[in-house]
């Protein structure tokens, strides 16, 4: 009988070293050697393999022009359809050639959005989508083609997003192998589950991290809210989801941010009954990745240099100690 385990790296081993900074960086593993990223506040992205090569820099530059984005949130590839698809902050969509780099078309140019996924190979999925030149338009899960033809849509309301405090948001959005939507929740360890078509919402209630600390039962006033480091303190002192992410359809992940400057941490569980399968996983700097075997953080160094500047750290820790047969 095999086991699943958390399984931890040394320091400093299984590193991936980019020569860019990345202050908020995107990353999609495609695999276990390749990943597209790019910077939230930057342009562009660059296609890797698992040690840091450079295999593709696609750079249109930052705007509105052909090719052009800013605030990339998703970077999605359909290799089949030589497609590579960047959604940015306000819903604008660009494609790619993913083979050469190479600009295709912007197919969304707005579109209020809390989220996206990759449905299938030749769709993605927005989630909480609202057509703003319909004045009928309900929030809504609205599936898309790669030409930006709306295929499908089923109306999902919105949970009341910061009703009376700041962490009453969404933390992370991913689907399993079954189109389940699931969204983290900032406030609770416990996720939004969202079936195929269904508008009610489900929960799911998540075991807490090792020393869980509740957010506060009160709310920033407008002075503090400006105050960047009352803000820092206030979101410090309690525990919550940073993201969730998927691990090929079958098994969820959870990243921590952990109360009092402590370091984050993950926990993996079973899509198909919910089993928690690992927790309380250490890592360093900030989880913003998987692929199907290793959790993928960002290190930050801790002084600001002109060589820090130049590169990103990457570190690669491992899922499974045993892979599943058949995986």
């Amino acid at each position: 009988m095999w086991m699943i385990s958390a399984f931890f790296l040394l320091f400093n081993e299984n590193e991936v070293v980019l020569p860019y900074h990345f202050t908020t960086p995107v990353i999609n593993a495609v695999s276990e050697d390749q990943w597209l990223i790019s910077d939230y506040y930057g342009s562009g992205f660059q296609r890797v393999d698992g040690n840091g090569k450079v295999l593709q820099n696609v750079n249109f530059g930052r705007g509105e022009g052909p090719g052009e984005f800013k605030n990339a949130r998703y970077i999605i590839d359909f290799p089949g359809e030589n497609t590579t698809v960047v959604i940015g902050k306000h819903g604008d969509v660009n494609t790619f050639e993913s083979d050469s780099g190479k600009f295709k078309e912007k197919i969304i140019r707005f579109l209020p959005y809390v989220g996206a996924v990759k449905w299938d190979e030749k769709h993605f999925l927005i989630l909480w989508g609202k057509n703003v030149l319909d004045e009928k338009a309900k929030d809504s899960f609205i599936l898309f083609d790669l030409k930006g033809n709306q295929v499908d849509a089923w109306e999902v309301p919105q949970p009341k997003w910061q009703e009376k405090f700041v962490y009453q948001v969404q933390r992370g959005a991913t689907i399993d192998s079954e189109r389940t939507a699931y969204f983290g929740s900032m406030e609770k360890p416990t996720l939004f589950v969202y079936k195929f078509k269904e508008k009610q919402q489900r929960i799911w209630d998540l075991k807490p991290p090792k020393g869980y600390q509740a957010p506060p039962p009160r709310t920033l006033n407008r002075e503090e809210m400006i105050n960047r480091e009352k803000l820092q303190e206030y979101m410090d002192s309690f525990s919550f989801i940073n993201n969730i992410f998927s691990v090929e359809g079958k098994y969820l992940v959870v990243a921590w941010n952990n109360a009092g400057g402590k370091k984050q941490t993950f926990d993996l569980y079973r899509f198909s009954d919910r089993k928690l399968l690992s927790s309380d996983n250490e890592v360093d700097g900030n989880i913003v990745a998987v692929s199907s075997s290793h959790v993928i953080s960002h290190f930050t160094e801790d002084n600001s240099t002109k060589e820090s500047e130049e590169k990103s750290v990457f570190r690669k820790y491992l899922l499974f100690e045993e892979s599943e047969p058949g995986k």
